[in-house]
């Protein structure tokens, strides 16, 4: 888009959300553990070879929320992201 460097535009990651859709289940969604989060994460992750950056990855995982959002119904999964996105958490 013209007049927008998008490599220049910051935000500031609050939360791993991992969505998942589950016919016939009521929206659900609840925190998860490190383990859990780190699982799923890993395998769709590319890691830096260079130690100081698997390190920095590594705290900043360490500190930031995991979450599990379960959906059969794709408006109540759209509100719940649009919620999350105005008012944060």
């Amino acid at each position: 888009m013209k007049g927008i460097d998008n490599r220049s535009n910051k935000y500031l990651c609050k939360a791993i959300i991992f969505v998942k859709y589950e016919q016939g289940t009521d929206l659900n969604f609840n925190t998860i553990s490190k383990d859990m989060a780190f699982q799923q994460l890993i395998p769709d992750s590319w890691l830096s070879p260079i130690e100081e950056n698997g390190s920095r990855f590594l705290d900043w995982f360490l500190e930031t929320p995991n979450y599990q959002l379960s959906y059969s119904d794709n408006n109540e999964m759209v509100s719940v992201i649009d919620k999350l996105f105005r008012d944060g958490f």
